[in-house]
């Protein structure tokens, strides 16, 4: 049996056993039948194994096409993980850049911040005391009720005190 011909042929245990009975000694007279049994027997069992490996092969394929797919996706994900790495370190330059101008343009104005606040709290402070005595000269002088508007009064405004 040549490689060529189980290729091309579904060799079957039958098949093995029918070359055997068919097989001739080399004076070619036929065998005798101890000798066509043990044929038929040992055709059997390599036509046993014949088909076991071919049955082992086709799994192995199979296993093999799968790793094959499965590599093909692992691949997928790994490009886009790559490309999602790419994007993310853009992202990172671009922050880190946009990070030193802010702080190139910010720091100074951030150094003064608290003196700033300060100074802010006290013309804030400043504004509300005269405030206050701009709304008692116009109750003094002027019969203003901040709370309510009375029936004759001249004077109309929105009452309004700042926190």
């Amino acid at each position: 049996i040549n490689a060529e011909y189980m290729g091309t042929t579904r060799i079957t245990c039958s098949t093995v056993t029918n070359m055997a009975t068919k097989a001739k000694s080399s004076t070619g007279k036929r065998l005798p039948a101890s000798q066509t049994s043990k044929i038929n027997t040992t055709s059997s069992s390599i036509a046993s194994v014949i088909d076991l490996l071919k049955a082992r092969l086709q799994a192995l394929e199979r296993d093999i096409k799968a790793d094959e797919d499965g590599k093909a996706e692992y691949d997928r994900q790994l490009l886009l993980l790559q490309m999602r790495k790419e994007d993310l370190e853009k992202r990172l330059k671009h922050n880190s850049e946009w990070a030193q101008t802010f702080d190139a343009a910010i720091g100074p104005f951030e150094a003064n911040y608290g003196s700033l606040q300060t100074s802010i709290s006290g013309l804030y402070g400043n504004a509300k005391d005269e405030h206050l005595k701009g709304l008692t000269l116009l109750i003094e002088n002027f019969d203003y009720h901040p709370m309510f508007k009375r029936h004759g009064d001249s004077f109309s405004g929105v009452p309004f005190k700042p926190k």
